[in-house]
């Protein structure tokens, strides 16, 4: 099998490509930044898949033409897994936000992930097989008041699998998104910093008070995501799709 993993050069992304590379016999990786793919590609060249990288930004809407190009000229072939892990937007309020801000949010974590997937499920359909997988935040399923670009168009994204997964499951093409809690990356030492210094506090003091928030007593390790993501990506779970799927360590109080 065949796989396109966006944001795979690092964090979650990273774990995710050198997890699949035991199990895919292509991958491609593509991410804004260069140096962290060339990196990336080291990194997981220990699986048996061979690793292809591709420097692109989702939202730019060429990029799904582009990419598809690069492929082709490079004889990928039929592309079977899509892994969609867009970075998050900045911390805002409400009205610290701009139009600008809501814009690249929602090119980022919305449209140009479904460009990006509108562009991929032809071959998918001529195959008929697929799998999709959007890697999300539990924001979405209790938004917090500084996370509100990324609770929004997180939400817009889970509606857009469900109704794909209705769409395509008779061609045996699956649709899942994983609401991630904490995950001990770069991205979650940045969010930790900005609110200790919202909060005047210490980052171990605001670590420490986030922890206590988690049944589990604990952040997760990109392994544990990438993981949940080796299985769905299977030909194990035609049975599973359409699905929200929580991977915090208990901390989402909401029932559904």
């Amino acid at each position: 099998m065949n796989a396109i993993i966006m944001g795979g050069s690092k964090g979650v992304g990273l774990s995710i490509t050198q997890k699949l590379a035991e199990t895919h016999d292509k991958i491609c990786i593509v991410s804004r930044n260069l140096s962290n793919l060339n990196t990336a590609s080291n990194l997981s060249s220990n699986g048996k898949a061979q690793i292809l990288i591709f420097p692109g930004d989702i939202s730019n809407s060429n990029l799904p033409s582009e990419l598809n190009d690069f492929l082709k000229h490079s004889n990928f072939g039929p592309v079977e897994t899509l892994i969609c892990n867009a970075g998050g937007p900045p911390q805002k309020v409400l009205l610290d936000t701009t139009d600008e801000d809501w814009s690249v949010a929602i090119q980022t974590l919305l449209l140009g992930q479904v460009r990006l997937v509108k562009s991929l499920i032809p071959q998918m359909i001529k195959n008929s097989y697929g799998r999709v997988i959007f890697i999300s935040s539990t924001v979405v399923n209790e938004p917090s008041v500084d996370m509100i670009l990324s609770a929004t168009a997180r939400a817009g994204l889970g509606a857009f699998a469900k109704a794909a997964a209705k769409n395509f499951a008779n061609y045996n093409i699956t649709f899942n998104v994983i609401h991630l809690g904490g995950v001990l990356t770069d991205r979650l030492s940045s969010l930790i910093e900005n609110q200790s210094k919202l909060q005047g506090k210490s980052f171990e003091i605001v670590e420490k008070e986030l922890v206590a928030t988690i049944p589990a007593g604990r952040f997760a390790s990109p392994d544990e995501i990438s993981d949940l993501v080796n299985f769905l990506v299977s030909k194990k779970t035609m049975y599973i799709t359409g699905s929200s799927i929580l991977i915090d360590g208990g901390m989402t109080k909401g029932y559904f």
